[in-house]
C-alpha cells in the first residue's frame, strides 16, 4: 500500500480520526480490525475491513531523505528507521469498556455525525421560505438514522443544491 500514512483502527477505537481519513464505520460487535490510507497514491489503495484475529504487519519504505513515525492513539510518536516493522495484533485478552447505557451507539453517531440534520442557508433560514421536516421515528440498527424529506413547494426538489451554492450554507444544531 503507497500512502502518506495508514491508521489502523479497531471498532471502538480510532474512530474520528479513521473517518476523517475515509475509512468507513464499524458497529463494536463486529469482530474486525481496519486498515485505512491516510492520502493514498494511488486510487486503488481503499480502506480495508479485516477480521480481528489477523496479524498486520508494516514495513515503511524509508529513504535516505524520508522520516518515518509511529503513533499509538495520537499519543508521542516514535521515528521508525530504515527495515523497522511494526506489527499489530490482537491482546491475549480483551479489553473491559464502560460504556453509559443511555443512549445506544447510533443515538451517539446520529448526534456526533448530525445524521438525519437538515442543510439551509442562513440567508433562507431567516426568510423560513424553505423548510424540510425530520422524520424521527424511533428504531435500532442501521436503518436507525431518521430521514430527511423536503416539504411539499415548488423549490423543495432544488434545495441541497440550492444551499450548497448559496454563501453562508450550514448544518442545524
Amino acid at each position: 500500500m503507497r500512502a502518506d500514512g495508514l491508521i489502523i483502527a479497531t471498532p471502538t477505537g480510532s474512530t474520528a480520526y479513521n473517518l476523517s481519513a475515509g475509512g468507513p464505520v464499524v458497529e463494536p460487535s463486529v469482530d474486525a480490525m481496519v486498515l485505512t490510507p491516510i492520502a493514498p497514491h494511488t486510487l486503488s489503495n481503499r480502506p480495508m475491513v479485516i477480521p480481528a484475529s489477523a496479524t498486520v504487519r508494516v514495513k515503511p519504505m524509508i529513504g535516505d531523505r524520508d522520516g518515518a513515525f509511529v503513533t499509538f492513539d495520537g499519543q508521542a510518536g516514535f521515528e521508525l528507521q530504515a527495515g523497522d516493522e511494526i506489527t499489530v495484533g490482537r491482546a491475549g485478552e480483551p479489553m473491559r469498556l464502560i460504556r453509559p447505557s443511555t443512549r445506544s451507539y447510533f443515538e451517539v453517531l446520529r448526534e456526533k455525525l448530525n445524521w438525519g440534520q437538515r442543510l439551509v442557508s442562513s440567508q433562507q433560514s431567516a426568510v423560513g421560505s424553505r423548510q424540510s421536516t425530520v422524520d424521527s421515528r424511533q428504531s435500532t440498527g442501521p436503518s436507525a438514522c431518521p430521514t430527511v424529506e423536503p416539504s411539499p413547494s415548488p423549490q423543495s426538489s432544488s434545495l441541497v443544491a440550492d444551499a450548497e451554492r448559496t454563501p453562508g450554507s450550514r448544518w442545524l444544531p
